[in-house]
């Protein structure tokens, strides 16, 4: 079946199927062909940061190297036994002993402090049944205070009643 009536130079359908039918094909492997260009320029992006990978590493190493030399310069030099004795050994507690000093005086200063407030304190009670109400038992001169800057408890006279 001819288009147009059989006038000249047109073509059937079934030739401008397959016309169309070669084209998709020639298309298709067009853009096959373009996929695997795509594919090979992924594999040679993916090769150069691979190789830039490596660069980085063996810059690294070089760096490493290059301090590993360097400690050696230093203790050929003889930077000092500081240097070369804190990077073979652990450090040792020395600086730790006035730490430690310091932490022990002031708790054992604490410790004293609350015991002498328990025991000599006339606010504390221990022995309710003898003495119920100690801060009457106390004396002018007797001195409860820890510290009294201005006041001479020796001197003082009873201006208070006795129970």
């Amino acid at each position: 079946m001819e288009l147009g009536g059989g006038r000249g130079g047109r073509r059937s359908w079934g030739e401008n199927e397959k016309e169309q039918k070669e084209k998709e094909k020639e298309g298709e492997k067009e853009k096959e062909k373009e996929k695997e260009k795509e594919k090979e320029k992924e594999k040679e992006k993916e090769k150069e940061k691979e190789k830039e990978k490596e660069k980085e590493k063996e810059k690294e190493k070089e760096k490493e190297k290059e301090k590993e030399k360097e400690k050696e310069k230093e203790k050929e030099e003889g930077a000092g036994p500081a240097v070369s004795h804190a990077a073979e050994c652990p450090r040792s507690p020395v600086p730790l002993v006035p730490l430690i000093g310091f932490i022990s005086v002031g708790l054992g200063s604490a410790v004293l402090y609350l015991l002498r407030l328990a025991l000599h304190s006339p606010d504390v009670s221990w022995d309710r049944k003898n003495n119920p109400e100690p801060w009457n038992k106390l004396s002018p001169t007797d001195q409860y205070k820890f510290l009294a800057v201005s006041t001479d408890y020796k001197n003082l006279k009873k201006e208070r009643p006795s129970f």
